[in-house]
């Protein structure tokens, strides 16, 4: 796919030298950003660690 052609995108598993990121955020035919999401865990008690 050819990022020219994507305007205020996300897209999911994007491929990179490291491996696939959870997204790359692309805007005007260019990545802006590449965000890798963790899962963030809640205590028992609703307290964070």
């Amino acid at each position: 796919m050819s990022l020219t052609a994507l305007d205020a995108h996300a897209i999911n598993e994007y491929s990179t030298a490291a491996g696939p990121a959870d997204y790359a955020l692309v805007f005007d035919g260019r990545i802006l950003g590449i965000v890798e999401a963790e899962k963030y865990e809640v205590g028992s008690g609703g307290i964070l660690p």
